[in-house]
């Protein structure tokens, strides 16, 4: 209930808030300022008043409308003035130079053509209903109703809420007391929970610092087992050394002279055979001559 009270309160302050800021708004720019539209930012709304343009725009609804935009082109649907200065709102049926053309949706025939000048904005979006439910508040006597029940509704809340207050006083007295009772508990349970939690933490604590020592322990005995062999391979190296027979070392003399031997050796082989084959070829010759002859002889 509170929270409904607190809402309808804040729904009813600020329409009120809205409605008297718009008139006043609308007030300073119309009549001081002599200005035709008062508009926010560059946006305007108006209430659509008749039914021209249905079913696209119906009557009571809430236009807005773009003033800044100026690149009109066919199709759009725009706010300009009429002969008689009011405002009214078509679609662009055609666009020559200058000259714009327009038409309602709901009508049959086409507007008077009207100059670029005329236009005062470009239409945007609609809001369904919301022309007519401005339009009544918009009225001063509405307003001073909408006023009226405003601070009623203020001031009979204003006296609910100091009795409230009274009772509330007693309620807080009471809750106050049972909650430092409940924290008390509450208190005592924590500390219990502390304690048992800190003896798992210690139980767990001390068997990472075992498995820890462990690890290390391991890593240690396996450098000692690295340097154990590395000093046993020495050790095994010193004895081969020690007994391997020792080896006769040839000086650069001796086999210098073996290389010499050896290819003088060959050179005396490659020279017999060559002598070899030279006297067999000749043979050869000497005996195809011989027969050669012969044939001959025998021939004559």
């Amino acid at each position: 209930m509170k929270q409904l009270k607190k809402i309808i309160r804040v729904i009813i302050a600020t329409i009120i808030i809205l409605v008297v800021a718009m008139n006043v708004y609308n007030f300073i720019n119309i009549k001081i300022l002599n200005k035709d539209l008062s508009t926010i930012f560059g946006y305007q709304t108006l209430e659509v008043v008749s039914g021209s343009m249905e079913p696209t725009i119906h009557v009571g609804e809430l236009i807005v409308i773009d003033t800044n935009e100026k690149n009109y082109k066919e199709k759009d649907i725009v706010t300009f003035y009429d002969i008689n200065g009011a405002f009214v709102t078509h679609r662009i049926e055609s666009i020559n130079q200058n000259q714009i053309i327009t038409k309602g949706d709901n009508n049959d025939s086409k507007d008077d053509p009207i100059n670029r000048d005329k236009i005062v904005g470009k239409y945007i979006f609609k809001i369904p209903y919301l022309g007519e439910i401005l339009s009544c508040i918009g009225q001063p006597l509405m307003l001073i109703f909408i006023l009226i029940i405003g601070i009623l509704y203020s001031y009979l809340i204003s006296l609910e809420e100091q009795r409230e207050k009274k009772k509330t006083k007693r309620q807080k007295i009471k809750e106050q007391k049972q909650l430092q009772k409940a924290l008390r508990r509450k208190q005592k349970i924590k500390e219990k929970l502390e304690k048992k939690q800190d003896k798992k933490d210690y139980a767990e604590f001390k068997k990472m610092k075992e498995e820890q020592r462990k690890q290390k322990e391991q890593e240690e005995f396996q450098e000692f087992k690295k340097l154990k062999e590395e000093q046993r391979r020495q050790e095994v190296k010193k004895r081969l050394e020690e007994n391997a027979p020792k080896q006769k070392v040839v000086g650069m003399t001796n086999t210098n002279k073996k290389r010499k031997q050896q290819k003088s050796y060959n050179q005396k082989k490659y020279k017999n055979k060559k002598r070899k084959y030279q006297n067999y070829n000749n043979y050869k010759n000497k005996k195809n001559r011989n027969n050669y002859k012969k044939i001959n002889n025998q021939k004559r």
